[in-house]
């Protein structure tokens, strides 16, 4: 074989390694459970923050490996309630980031609707920095 004909069977070749290569991918990358913020076995609220916002899901977190080593951990949901300033819950061990990271948020309320940030640190402690009276944490993500 040569030529054109070989180049045709080495695409063909090539495309079926790429989707078995991009199934392989899609499955490595397939995160973890939430755990909703507040549920029995996940951390509990702290310094009176809640679920709670303008029509949104209750706080949860998740952990998706990556390949070649690493995870990112993804928030979302909402919370209301706590002083902007407190520590609203304290991530597990395995969900902590190794240094301070903030992500900024979308925050609603009184006395309007601003964009804010939240904080998560070493020890764990998730919280918001600036911000109205509920704190929308969709997207909100950091590697780990």
């Amino acid at each position: 074989m040569g030529g054109a004909q070989e180049d045709r069977r080495l695409n063909y070749l090539g495309v079926i390694s790429l989707a078995e290569a991009l199934e392989s991918l899609i499955d490595d990358l397939e995160p973890g459970p939430w755990i909703e913020i507040g549920q029995p076995g996940a951390p509990p609220f702290q310094n009176g923050w809640g679920p709670g916002g303008v029509g949104g899901n209750a706080p949860a977190y998740r952990i998706v490996t990556l390949i070649g080593g690493g995870e990112t951990i993804q928030l979302a949901g909402q919370m209301t309630g706590g002083a902007i300033g407190t520590v609203a819950w304290t991530m597990p061990a395995e969900a902590r980031p190794s240094n301070l990271v903030a992500m900024g948020c979308a925050s609603y309320g009184p006395p309007a609707d601003v964009a804010g940030f939240v904080q998560v640190d070493g020890a764990g402690d998730v919280r918001p920095m600036v911000g109205a009276t509920s704190i929308a944490l969709e997207g909100c993500s950091y590697y780990r």
